[in-house]
């Protein structure tokens, strides 16, 4: 077994690595361009056209929606209607 000699290199070597890793790797001028490029393939420059098409598609859903929701609570009352009548 190794001796707490090793045990303290072994804790050094556990903290020294990370910060090592993070110091060199995490530095701007090494991801600058990388993160830029991203930024432009998930975030695209805005399009009117397509927005208005988003726009539409989510109003066509919400109308659907509204009235899908409508109609159960009509079916809803004729039944409960229905039910208190008998």
């Amino acid at each position: 077994m190794g001796g707490w000699k090793l045990e303290v290199f072994r804790m050094a070597c556990y903290v020294t690595f990370p910060l090592a890793a993070m110091f060199l790797f995490s530095r701007p001028e090494l991801f600058k361009e990388r993160v830029i490029e991203a930024r432009k393939r998930f975030h695209p420059p805005p399009n009117p056209e397509r927005d208005d098409l988003i726009q539409q598609l989510k109003d066509r859903e919400r109308l659907r929606r509204e009235a899908e929701a409508l109609e159960q609570m009509s079916h809803f009352q004729t039944k409960q209607k229905d039910s208190h009548a008998t």
